[in-house]
């Protein structure tokens, strides 16, 4: 009975179908949070399973390509690696506070001081850009969103 409103409504109403294929997506998107917070293996299977329909749709070609690889890899794991990632060891868990998991590649050991020495080295950079307006140049300014800089001679 659902599949036929939205089949119906879709017809109608080219918003309704932007809208639900929005809603769609975003769930996608939030069970695969979910799977990787919790830990969860089948239901991060089951949701990046969800998203390659979308990495196609939107072309993301190497995403496609390698996520139906990454898939079809999972499926034939030996059975001693997926029983540990049904215990939920395909995650990265910092303390034994809830819902705070990551995956391996976000956390890295020197992250946090990794992150600090990135964000000296860009204000080093945005200095040197003369991005801050400094005296000998008063009208100057910067463009965040087009990281462009512009001056009033313009």
């Amino acid at each position: 009975m659902l599949n036929e409103f939205i089949a119906q409504r879709s017809e109608e109403n080219v918003n309704f179908k932007f809208w639900w294929n929005y809603m769609e997506m975003v769930s996608v998107l939030l069970m695969f949070t979910r799977a990787q917070r919790e830990g969860i293996w089948d239901l991060y299977l089951h949701s990046f399973r969800h998203m390659l329909p979308y990495f196609f749709r939107h072309d993301h070609l190497n995403y496609a390509r390698w996520g139906s690889v990454y898939i079809a890899e999972m499926e034939q794991l030996p059975k001693e690696v997926l029983e540990e990632f049904k215990k939920g060891n395909f995650v990265v868990k910092w303390n034994e506070s809830k819902f705070n998991q990551v995956s391996p590649d976000q956390s890295t050991p020197g992250r946090k001081d990794r992150d600090k020495k990135d964000e000296c080295s860009l204000l080093t950079i945005l200095k040197q850009l003369k991005v801050f307006s400094p005296p000998e140049h008063p009208t100057c300014l910067y463009n965040i969103a087009t990281k462009d800089l512009v001056t009033d001679e313009i």
